[in-house]
């Protein structure tokens, strides 16, 4: 039997978001003996996924910090390869990293854009690195992929759609396993002793991205109207200390619940009763769809977070700048989930993990 091609993925670090979570999602659904995945991550540390990849056959290659990122990189073409793909998953980055695997030969090489903003101030350096990255990806991509049309005009520009290279590949995952579970959300209800509670859900690392500052101002809100209301947050990061100090301030520490990074979410969001997501910028918002196909309502950022993500029809759009007060009002709107499977069926329609794994294997076994 022939080997496996070997498939270069690059991360920081592969602890849980979104981004991590769809490959991994894919590595688990794809064919290994026709394909492996390896990953080399410049963080230089062990992260959460790392044991289920090697228990899956892939290889992780961690940066040595004392020397350049395109030194660790060509040190892993020329010492752990061939590879048939490498797919870079860290940006405007890109640019750097496919051209130097087209100077390894490397066949296929893939930018993936997954946010449609970094929170960036937008300086003239930062605008001439963007200018020269995103020249760097046109000139040595073969393939432009993109969680959404907004995330791919963001990294590959405004007319990227229109080259036969880009398309949109939705962040696939098993959309059966989130279906709505009474049994386990009740479960977890108990662990936490929020059986007769209204859950507000949120899943999303602590760092600033996600917000949690507006969150716990929004949270705080709806426990003014609601009592029996609690704040269940799944999810890790440098910001959680901080967090806590907040919700110690407004006075709601009581009724927020830091679960950290937890793999079995399904469970999670069949606690919840609606999931409050306020983020200040997204390519997409994994987390929102997930929580759709578990039957959630959501509330999110109007603008930041593209409409594509409103699946179901039951997401609801508040802009950032408005009050917590009007933020709560669209929670306590939203508070009734969806029990039967309409739902996750609208959710599958698109973002089935086996079709969109099918996709990307075509792009990787490409001659």
């Amino acid at each position: 039997m022939s080997e496996p091609i070997r498939v270069l993925h690059i991360f920081g670090a592969l602890n849980p978001g979104g981004v991590e979570l769809l490959v991994m999602n894919i590595y688990r659904c794809i064919d290994r003996e026709k394909i492996q995945f390896d990953f080399a991550l410049t963080n230089g540390v062990k992260s959460f996924f790392d044991d289920e990849v090697l228990s899956l056959g892939g290889r992780i290659f961690y940066f040595d910090k004392s020397k350049s990122m395109m030194s660790n990189l060509s040190q892993i073409f020329e010492t752990k390869g061939p590879f048939k793909v490498m797919h870079s998953h860290l940006y405007f980055y890109s640019g750097a990293i496919l051209r130097n695997a087209k100077k390894h030969n490397i066949p296929v090489r893939i930018a993936h854009a997954h946010n449609t903003s970094f929170g960036q101030v937008y300086t003239l350096k930062r605008r001439a690195y963007e200018w020269l990255m995103r020249k760097l990806i046109l000139q040595n991509a073969t393939d432009l992929l993109g969680c959404s049309a907004d995330a791919c005009k963001f990294v590959f520009g405004d007319d990227c759609m229109n080259d036969p290279r880009c398309a949109v590949m939705c962040n696939g995952f098993d959309v059966d396993a989130f279906a709505y579970n009474k049994q386990k959300g009740d479960a977890i209800r108990k662990q936490y002793g929020i059986e007769d509670k209204l859950v507000v859900g949120h899943v999303g690392r602590f760092e600033d991205q996600k917000n949690h500052t507006q969150l716990v101002e929004q949270f705080a809100a709806i426990k003014k109207r609601r009592e029996d209301a609690v704040l269940l947050c799944v999810g890790r990061g440098s910001l959680m200390t901080e967090i806590r100090e907040k919700c110690e301030r407004l006075g709601i520490s009581e009724s927020v619940i830091f679960a950290g990074a937890q793999k079995d979410t399904p469970s999670y969001y069949s606690a919840m009763d609606v999931f409050l997501f306020p983020s200040l910028y997204e390519g997409l918002g994994s987390v929102l769809i997930e929580a759709q196909a578990n039957g959630l309502r959501v509330v999110t950022s109007k603008t930041v977070v593209p409409d594509d993500v409103n699946v179901t029809g039951s997401a609801t759009f508040v802009p950032l700048e408005a009050s917590a007060d009007v933020w709560a009002d669209a929670v306590l709107a939203a508070s009734v989930r969806i029990t039967d499977s309409s739902a996750n069926v609208k959710v599958k329609e698109l973002y089935d993990i086996k079709s969109v794994t099918e996709n990307l294997c075509r792009i990787y076994l490409r001659q």
